[in-house]
């Protein structure tokens, strides 16, 4: 194999071990903004419109007693089941138990924070913004709505009204500022979205991080880029929205009252934990009067079938590739409409793309071909002028001229596909549809494919996943036929083909461990690509055929 090819090759691998340790990179880093006069008289406006006033004045105040223990109550519907207490008037944890997203029976805790402060729905507000957060509300419950009451300041209460939306995984809440003094009220306050989200597996943790949109902006914050702050990291502008997400789900909230989201935050907490949520603006409560802001909180699977229902389908962002990945998830979707199958799904789908790229193959096949043509005529160069290497570069592309070969040609093809190659990785690899998908012996695609139960053993663990075993021997039947008809080689270039051999084995043990539907698709390339090479190489001349 020639120099170029192992190059491309070891470029692949490196591509995929070092996208692991990068997935920030694929996002649109936050920067420090500045705010344009456009921007100011944007937000001055938005400021400007009056909250909605509440067609009631307040009660008259008292005294609100709470026990010093917190309280815990439940509600389900929507598809969640969620865990709310008194402390703070948060929601401690939330689980999704529709099986059609979790892939599984058993209900699947999405987010679990014990901590008040950082729970969802914790609201931050005043001197001491962090021991508001953990204050005691009067909770009450009303069916699937759990009302909250608590005095925030002196003669300012607050209370919060937690219920789930008309649509799936969606949970409503409404902040409502109770003034009972005879002076208007400035109020500025946080609300906090999520933290503490499942991180159950290596990806979980690979892809965990927090996107929001700000003034028409997709950001991305990770642990790495948040975890030397101590405090939370703010972005101002006109905010749409702002996600804790891990591989396959996320928590997103979203302002549904003016003035309720004039910057997102970001922060992190311990060393594997990030949190999210939304800074208010300035809003005024008037003399003897209340308000109201209202916020819609999204938690559950990265789907656009759940996600275009509330608007929110651009929370789906896969970063500088994010329009192939998506045209790449919709082709899915489509071959799984008529499949009802995505194992099926992925392996048309990856004969497709291999058809559509079929051009670039048969040029980089053509390629080889005549670089091994010349290749003996190279090693005698290399051997009659290697105390020369201006000349023997000279001679050697004399040499390329005779031939008509383009010593880049091979490597050119390979390249223009990396980026469907990383699309395709992406998005297989995020893709919540596969959670739970069966396909013969698989029981979930999103995960490995767990052939069989084995003993423990070092690297493989107690589970023996049969499809990377059978993508290194595709692989190898692939190395095999490259070299199929080979005019005989130098010294150099049979190191390069043992050096070859070795490369089945990095891609197996990199893909030992990665989700089955990933793996499924190498192999279903890997075979197209060695049934391709077969046919071309039947219907063109010998390599010696040709140097003769």
């Amino acid at each position: 194999m020639e120099k170029r090819t192992l190059l491309a090759i070891i470029l692949s691998i490196a591509v995929l071990l070092i996208y692991q340790g990068i997935v920030g990179k694929f996002y649109r880093k936050p920067s420090v903004k500045t705010e344009t006069s456009q921007m100011f008289s944007a937000r001055k406006e938005e400021r400007a419109k009056p909250a909605a006033p509440l067609a009631q004045k307040p009660q008259p105040p008292q005294e609100l007693q709470s026990d010093k223990m917190a309280d815990e109550t439940t509600i389900s519907g929507n598809g969640l089941f969620l865990r709310l207490s008194s402390e703070g008037a948060t929601i401690k944890e939330i689980l999704l138990k529709n099986k059609e997203c979790v892939g599984e029976d058993k209900a699947f805790c999405l987010v679990k924070q014990e901590e008040a402060c950082f729970a969802p729905f914790a609201f931050w507000f005043g001197a001491e913004p962090q021991a508001t957060a953990q204050l005691k509300y009067k909770m009450t419950k009303e069916y699937d709505r759990v009302n909250f009451s608590a005095n925030i300041a002196k003669q300012l209460r607050l209370h919060k009204k937690i219920s789930f939306s008309k649509c799936k995984y969606g949970i409503e809440l409404e902040l409502i500022f109770d003034n009972f003094s005879d002076q208007d009220k400035e109020v500025k306050y946080l609300i906090v979205a999520a933290s503490g989200i499942n991180q159950s597996n290596k990806m979980d943790k690979r892809f965990s991080g927090i996107e929001s949109k700000v003034d028409g902006t997709i950001l991305w914050e990770n642990l790495r880029n948040l975890r030397k702050a101590e405090n939370w990291v703010e972005h101002s502008g006109i905010t749409n929205w702002t996600a804790l997400r891990n591989t396959h789900y996320e928590v997103v909230l979203r302002p549904e009252s003016p003035g309720s989201a004039a910057a997102s935050v970001a922060r992190s907490i311990d060393k594997d934990n990030l949190a999210c949520g939304l800074k208010a603006d300035t809003i005024v409560v008037p003399a003897n009067s209340s308000i109201s802001h209202k916020y819609l909180l999204y938690a559950g699977p990265a789907d656009y079938k759940y996600l275009t229902v509330y608007n929110l389908q651009d929370t789906i962002y896969f970063g500088k590739l994010n329009f192939i990945c998506k045209f790449l998830l919709k082709s899915l979707h489509f071959f799984y409409g008529i499949t009802h199958n995505y194992g099926v799904a992925i392996i048309i789908l990856t004969l497709a793309i291999g058809v559509v790229l079929f051009p670039l193959t048969l040029k980089n096949f053509k390629s080889m071909r005549q670089m091994q043509v010349i290749q003996p005529h190279i090693s005698k160069l290399r051997e009659l002028h290697k105390d020369d290497p201006h000349k023997l570069q000279r001679e050697t592309m004399q040499l390329y001229r005779k031939y008509k070969v383009n010593p880049l040609g091979g490597c050119l093809p390979m390249f223009l596909q990396m980026p469907i190659f990383i699309s395709l990785y992406i998005t297989l690899m995020r893709s919540v549809e596969l959670k739970g998908a069966h396909f013969l012996w698989i029981k979930d695609l999103s995960g490995p494919d767990a052939f069989a139960s084995i003993p423990k053993l070092p690297f493989l663990g107690d589970k023996l996943n049969l499809l990377p075993l059978l993508m290194i021997g595709a692989m190898i039947a692939q190395q095999k036929m490259s070299s199929y008809k080979r005019a005989k080689s130098d010294p150099q270039t049979e190191q390069q083909q043992k050096m070859m051999l070795m490369m089945p084995l990095v891609f197996g043990i990199i893909f030992y461990s990665l989700p089955s539907g990933l793996v499924l698709y190498w192999l279903t390339n890997t075979i197209f690509m060695t049934l391709v090479q077969f046919h071309i190489a039947r219907t063109m001349p010998a390599v010696e055929t040709i140097a003769g």
